[in-house]
């Protein structure tokens, strides 16, 4: 008889490429070790612009027989072999030039439970050749058999790959590639802390998130330039600020946003924040502040089932460079062909945060401002309208408490 059990394996890789990605963004206490543990390793950038999950790697692009795009990675000597997605490219802040598959230059970061087991030599050749790599796993080996174990399988490749047994990157690997230990008990903590977010995203269930976002003047006039061109599919960006990823990163299909055109009236200057004569409000001085809407802009967030709404757009085209300036600070956003600079590479860029969306019913676009009080919303509007420009979260009832209020006629005495 053939024994029959139930496995107890709870997770997959792609759980602990999450745990990373976070800890490496995280501000809370009890990740601050993981994430200083990883900032000592020495291939690890001490100021990074920007972290992207699974950017393709490869320096060969040809046309297939059979129509589409071959993609490999050359090693020379006339060795070949199919492109690589490391788990992360971490972007250094630096003047790189926005070419290649990566759009700039990075660091490569492959995750792994075990880098002793289910590691494909194409991905051990890609991050070796990359020099500059970073292997994370549940693995806590001293330096040296990290060193020896890199070792061991540079001569494997060695003898598989004969034709590159003298190249440098090769030959002395062990210097090029570090370990990042992921400590257990850190991850299960994680875990245990973000449990609800996990599983909701495991099952594309939860509860829907509505979001709120204020536009300036100048924010509004990028608005209806995007809006021109791409009505049918709109997006936004936003600034690489560590709070907008953190929101940005809750937004997930089906979610609704709200971008509204709207001046702080209280100040007169338009400024929002959340201060009153000069000292912080308290939550009721902040209700009873004064603002004007006037174009309101409902939108729900789209993107692939599982997968957050964000995303960083790499590449060369319009919508990559939409909402940047070139690298000479002109005034010329989308870096189109300005000629007084050049277009900025993911290590420069300064908005890289994208989202995707479709419109909701009516454009609501009236000629006059309509004047509101802050209310509930109080110290989120002030927050939203300040930079980084965050996007807030409101209840359900909050959402559309607001949108009834900026639909409703006058009433006439």
């Amino acid at each position: 008889m053939v024994a029959r059990n139930l496995p107890l394996t709870v997770f997959d890789e792609k759980v602990l490429q999450r745990y990373l990605f976070f800890v490496l963004h995280s501000e809370e206490i009890a990740d601050g070790d993981a994430k200083s543990k990883m900032r000592k390793l020495g291939n690890y950038p001490n100021n990074f612009n920007l972290i992207i999950p699974e950017v393709e790697f490869y320096n060969i692009k040809r046309k297939k027989a059979k129509g589409g795009l071959e993609k490999k990675i050359s090693y020379g000597k006339h060795v070949e072999l199919k492109k690589y997605k490391p788990d992360f490219v971490v972007y250094p802040k630096c003047d790189a030039k926005r070419l290649g598959p990566l759009s700039g230059e990075g660091v490569f970061i492959e995750v792994k439970w075990n880098y002793e087991k289910n590691f494909e030599d194409h991905q051990w050749m890609a991050l070796l050749f990359h020099r500059n790599s970073i292997v994370a796993s549940l693995n806590e080996p001293t330096e040296s058999e990290w060193k020896a174990f890199v070792r061991k399988k540079s001569l494997q490749l060695q003898d598989q790959y004969p034709a590159l047994k003298h190249e440098d990157w090769l030959v002395n690997a062990e210097n090029h590639i570090e370990h990042y230990h992921i400590k257990s008990s850190h991850f299960r903590d994680w875990t245990i802390r973000n449990i609800g977010l996990l599983v909701n995203s495991q099952l594309n269930i939860g509860r829907k998130r509505y979001w709120l976002m204020l536009m300036s003047k100048g924010m509004k006039k990028n608005w209806d330039r995007m809006m021109e061109n791409h009505s049918k599919r709109p997006f936004w960006a936003w600034v690489n600020e560590g709070m907008n990823l953190t929101e940005l990163m809750k937004m997930k299909e089906g979610d609704e946003i709200m971008f509204l055109e709207a001046k702080s009236v209280a100040s007169g200057r338009g400024r929002w924040g959340n201060k009153v004569s000069g000292k912080d409000g308290s939550d009721k001085q902040l209700e009873k502040l004064p603002y004007q809407v006037k174009g309101m802009y409902h939108l729900s967030i789209q993107s692939r089932t599982g997968k957050s709404g964000y995303h960083c757009h790499l590449g060369d085209d319009e919508i990559s460079t939409f909402f940047e300036d070139c690298t000479n600070n002109c005034k010329h956003f989308g870096c189109n062909g300005c000629g007084r600079g050049v277009k900025r590479s993911m290590n420069n860029v300064q908005w890289p945060h994208f989202v995707r969306m479709k419109i909701i019913g009516s454009i609501h676009e009236p000629k006059e401002w309509k004047e509101l009080l802050r209310g509930k919303l109080g110290r989120r509007l002030g927050s939203c309208g300040s930079a980084p420009n965050t996007p807030a979260e409101l209840t359900d009832d909050e959402f559309n408490g607001l949108r009834g209020k900026i639909l409703a006629e006058k009433i006439r005495p």
